[in-house]
């Protein structure tokens, strides 16, 4: 009965829907969430991802106890040095983060690989931090711009900005959802969707330079913004996007526009359940073209 109601109202959002479904074994309900970000029954049946398998050696834990049951495992992690003639030692401990980056920058992974190319995969295991650091660099300035008559009517802007020391409003954080009283309630998709719908256009017909320069325009924008170097201390976020510029260039430019647009759109309506979804491992190669005839072909 909750979920027909949360289907036909819409008062619900998508994730709690899809917890209660998973719970009582039902189908998921035909939101207005699900069927404009194209999610997947819960059987996953329409989706076989690749996977690449490996074996480990891991480390034996000195206490074996209930205590032991649950945590980490430890692998034995093997690094190539070129001064000993590429002979592999015993490096150090690793996680299973750390173990897939090696296995994948040393080319043991993927096996089944039709490309002449093997290894020199890099990565990072920070939970999507990078993807979140350019929804907030490209996305949330644009939207939150955007002040229509209607929201001023309503007197939405109180309930969502009670601090001008905010870094965001208070409900890209809550889930999807209309509440139909006397008072209508939206969440941030619905209060923002013409900005959102019109910047992720635009964002898709960009190229890469476009990307690219659009990176780098809104992160020297916000470094302009400061008189001097004691008030950018003030603002860790910006030096550390001006840290890891090019390295969000090459993640924004990799992943390409239309996917970015996809994901973007995913966080606008609920970016506390669906940023915990984003890979907690991210690896990512640069491949350069040659150039015919050229000097560096």
């Amino acid at each position: 009965t909750l979920l027909r109601y949360g289907e036909k109202t819409g008062s619900i959002p998508f994730c709690s829907l899809r917890n209660l479904s998973r719970r009582v074994k039902a189908p998921l309900p035909k939101t207005d969430e699900r069927s404009m970000l194209n999610i997947r029954q819960n059987s996953g049946s329409d989706w076989n991802p690749i996977t690449d398998c490996a074996v480990a050696n891991a480390i034996a834990s000195e206490v074996k106890d209930s205590t032991s049951v649950g945590k980490r495992c430890a692998f034995v992690g093997w690094e190539l040095h070129e001064d000993d003639g590429g002979t592999k030692q015993a490096k150090r401990s690793l996680n299973v983060e750390e173990l897939a980056m090696e296995e994948y920058h040393f080319g043991r992974l993927p096996c089944d690989t039709e490309s002449d190319v093997k290894g020199q995969w890099v990565g990072w295991h920070n939970e999507g931090g990078h993807v979140r650091a350019l929804f907030r660099i490209l996305c949330l300035p644009q939207l939150l711009e955007y002040h229509s008559q209607e929201e001023r009517c309503l007197n939405e802007e109180k309930a969502v900005f009670l601090t001008k020391y905010q870094s965001s409003p208070h409900d890209l954080h809550v889930g999807h959802f209309k509440m139909h009283s006397d008072s209508p309630v939206r969440g941030f998709y619905e209060r923002h969707r013409p900005a959102i719908e019109s910047f992720l256009s635009d964002l898709t017909h960009m190229d890469d330079s476009s990307l690219s320069n659009l990176i780098y325009d809104r992160i020297v924008g916000r470094w302009k913004q400061h008189t001097d170097d004691r008030s950018r201390l003030k603002d860790p976020r910006l030096l550390e996007d001006v840290e890891e510029l090019k390295t969000l260039t090459l993640i924004a430019v990799a992943l390409g526009p239309t996917a970015l647009s996809r994901i973007f759109r995913t966080l606008c309506f609920d970016y506390r359940h669906w940023s915990g979804g984003l890979p907690d491992l991210f690896l990512i190669r640069a491949r350069y073209a040659s150039i015919e005839n050229g000097p560096d072909s």
